[in-house]
């Protein structure tokens, strides 16, 4: 209990707790909203959704910069990638991969407001997600199991599909479906081909309209409302 005799609240002192742990996360600014209630793509409607998913999902989303932890992990790829390791240098690992941990996004340095951004955060918030669907089993079983890692990074993958169709009309290319599980999630074969089957299920399903992951289902959410003048 708290020392005031008030119960704590478990989910907001382990968010706190977890991004103050890992250093530099801030929830996204609050962004000035435009006057056109139909503009869902400019940078100022994007960093308005940014803000609508960290708060729908209880997450923030801060800079592999800003973050001692992550400078650190981009230093040990680094020493790593010289020995001959198949892993991203640490320049790379800082500049052009997201990492998400517990409810916190790490999106790399110096990336602007802006669609890439925002494809990016569709998927990694996802993760964010499934951490508070399950905050003790879920880092387990997605470090352990290569068959429930696949099956997380395909709904990950499914809520960027689908939050990608909803704002620009776009859907991937067989091949972007293909090549998305050698993105290096160490999955064999098996797991990697059952994920390449539910992507493009997710692909069809958007296609014709029929949105189900929880990113997916929020950001149709965002939309209605700022069609209706209440973002």
């Amino acid at each position: 209990r708290a020392p005031t005799g008030e119960a704590v609240n478990f989910p907001t002192f382990l968010f706190n707790t977890a991004a103050s742990f890992l250093g530099g996360a801030t929830q996204a600014p609050e962004p000035t909203v435009p006057s056109d209630p139909t503009d869902f793509t400019s940078d100022a409607a994007l960093a308005d959704l940014e803000l609508f998913l960290c708060q729908r999902f209880r997450a923030q989303v801060t800079e592999k910069g800003d973050s001692a932890i992550m400078r650190g992990v981009g230093a040990a790829f680094g020493v790593a990638s010289m020995l001959g390791a198949n892993v991203p240098t640490s320049s790379e690992f800082l500049t052009r991969f997201a990492t998400t941990l517990g409810p916190v996004v790490f999106l790399p340095s110096g990336m602007p407001r802006g669609k890439r951004r925002t494809l990016l955060v569709l998927h990694e918030i996802a993760h964010a997600e499934q951490f508070w669907d399950a905050p003790i089993f879920f880092p387990r079983a997605y470090l352990q199991s290569g068959e429930k890692r696949a099956g997380y990074e395909s709904m990950a993958e499914r809520g960027r599909i689908e939050g990608a169709w909803l704002l620009f009309g776009e859907l991937p290319t067989a091949e972007a479906v293909g090549a998305f599980m050698e993105h290096g999630y160490a999955v064999d074969a098996a797991d990697s081909g059952l994920a390449q089957q539910l992507l493009d299920a997710a692909a069809t399903a958007a296609d014709s309209g029929h949105i189900s992951s929880p990113v997916g289902l929020a950001v149709r959410e965002w939309m209605l409302a700022r069609e209706r003048g209440q973002r």
